[in-house]
């Protein structure tokens, strides 16, 4: 991760994310700085998106208000790291005995649906 856009030098993070695959729901989870003191969400979840750094995972330096401009970046980057969670494309996807695929095509195709209309004019 850069410091910032102009910046050449780079800063050591770890991160961890985690994607639904039954819902359009995700998390990625950063932390960096001298010893982990800063912490990063970005997320999806029940619907509400979520972009907030803090110091000592309780010290707000940034929180990014829930707007719908948010929730419409959030749900595009779902779509995009989908590709790193390919069981609700999968057509042989099972658990207990109900298909998920079937459920997780009609979440992703509502939520194409619904962000075409929000995008055209």
């Amino acid at each position: 991760m850069k410091r910032a856009l102009g910046s050449d030098s780079w800063m050591l993070f770890s991160a961890r994310q985690t994607i639904a695959s039954g819902t359009c729901d995700f998390a990625w989870r950063a932390r960096f700085g001298p010893i982990g003191l800063i912490f990063v969400c970005d997320a999806l979840e029940d619907g509400v998106a979520r972009l907030d750094v803090m110091a000592l995972r309780v010290i707000p330096i940034a929180r990014t208000p829930p707007t719908p401009a948010l929730a419409h970046g959030e749900l595009r980057r779902y779509l995009a790291e989908l590709t790193w969670a390919p069981t609700p494309f999968s057509p042989i996807h099972r658990f207990a005995g109900v298909s998920m695929a079937r459920t997780s095509w009609w979440s992703v195709l509502g939520l194409a649906k619904a962000l075409s209309k929000s995008s055209s004019p």
